[in-house]
């Protein structure tokens, strides 16, 4: 995750992503990556990114637990993250089940879908088209939707308690 952000900061190019995760490996992980590197060299294929992720996973998470990943993508929703960390959780996931957003647009809506109705409401307006803007869309505005639900959800559990209470009393 934190090499990801690296990589949006610098803005990095597929093979450069790639020589600084090789970089990061050690041992047989190491000579994994040399490996898959040389065999799409033999085939004259351009090793982009995306296929060294998958390839990666294939490789070291087992095929019950990338399931497992992958269902949890797909069922996600904010619920009571923030917003920050339910994109943080939509990246980490995402990387287990990559047919599913391999296109702009589709991240863009799986990511949205997740979100509180009331979030995505305030998002409409934006028509935003690809997944950075909508990460970057005005977080201050984000942050105070977010604030807004937290206070009205205290207001209402506020609410509940004071009925209770009056339920109980009047049956004392």
């Amino acid at each position: 995750m934190e090499m990801e952000r690296a990589f949006a900061v610098q803005e990095c190019r597929d093979e450069e992503k790639i020589r600084y995760a090789a970089y990061l490996l050690q041992g047989e992980a190491y000579n994994w990556c040399q490996r898959l590197q040389y065999k799409y060299e033999q085939d004259g294929e351009i090793l982009i990114w995306e296929r060294f992720q998958i390839a990666f996973y294939d490789q070291y998470f087992s095929r019950s637990i990338r399931i497992q990943k992958e269902q949890e993508f797909i069922y996600l929703k904010q619920k009571g993250m923030s917003v920050t960390e339910y994109e943080a959780k939509f990246t980490e996931l995402a990387k287990f089940a990559p047919r599913l957003v391999d296109g702009e647009q589709e991240r863009i809506h799986k990511f949205e879908m997740g979100l509180k109705t009331e979030i995505r409401k305030q998002m409409v307006p934006y028509k935003l088209t690809t997944y950075a803007d909508v990460i970057k869309v005005d977080e201050d505005e984000i942050s105070v939707i977010d604030i807004t639900m937290k206070e009205r959800d205290v207001r209402e559990m506020q609410i509940d308690n004071r009925i209770l209470l009056n339920d109980e009393d009047s049956k004392n």
